[in-house]
């Protein structure tokens, strides 16, 4: 009879602690689930912050269209890291004066390429003979201090990096899906990087000057429009 009573209680103790558990490890995860939102919106901002920009998300269809042809056989410019969105931009723009193609990009892995379309609100190369209703619509927005489409080649993943573009150069950056269904922006943020799928025609603004690389997943091209604009 003793034995019967002990192991009932053991029993109802062994309930309790298992319930008690399972509701900590509930409410855990769904605090974590908050925390991961609001950590995701705080990283990962819109158009609905830069409601300017918005513009850019209406007529994406149009730029989608003027994207130039692509074919990594033509390409005979590569620029360096630092000549983007800064001084040594201004010697790259004389440099490209007469651009009519694709760049190759700075990571040195072929995966990667740039047709650039603004600089300091002014056209480069022949970007507005080759593209002209995509800078019409770029010319709407005088706060851009470089803007091209952007290339990543099929299953290419760009390295790890960041950028002389966010707050503390009165900056952001914005990344719009033109072309590629799945493919990834990844931000790092207190040791760890999290990850924002891109959507079509959607922007997603963010502070280049964090850790970050792209991954995309699908055997095209990925392409976005990217757009270091100041604030």
């Amino acid at each position: 009879m003793i034995f019967l009573f002990l192991f009932l209680l053991f029993f109802i103790i062994y309930c309790l602690i298992n319930k008690y558990n399972n509701n900590n490890k509930n409410n855990n995860k769904k605090y974590n689930n908050k925390k991961y939102k609001k950590i995701i919106k705080k990283i990962f901002l819109t158009t609905e912050q830069y409601p300017r920009l918005k513009i850019l998300e209406e007529y994406a269809n149009i730029i989608e269209r003027e994207i130039p042809e692509f074919n990594k056989e033509k390409v005979k410019f590569t620029r360096k890291r630092e000549d983007w969105n800064n001084k040594g931009m201004d010697a790259l723009f004389e440099e490209l004066k007469n651009n009519d193609y694709w760049i190759k990009s700075w990571d040195g892995k072929d995966n990667w390429y740039n047709f650039p379309l603004i600089y300091n609100n002014k056209p480069v190369g022949l970007a507005e003979k080759i593209c002209p209703e995509t800078i019409k619509i770029l010319k709407n927005i005088p706060i851009i201090r470089v803007c091209g489409y952007s290339l990543l080649i099929p299953n290419g993943k760009l390295d790890i990096h960041k950028d002389l573009t966010g707050p503390t150069y009165n900056s952001m950056a914005l990344n719009l899906n033109l072309i590629g269904n799945n493919a990834s922006l990844f931000i790092k943020y207190k040791n760890k990087y999290y990850e924002k799928k891109h959507q079509k025609y959607k922007a997603i603004i963010f502070n280049s000057e964090k850790y970050h690389y792209a991954i995309n997943y699908e055997n095209k091209n990925r392409i976005i429009l990217y757009m270091d604009f100041i604030i």
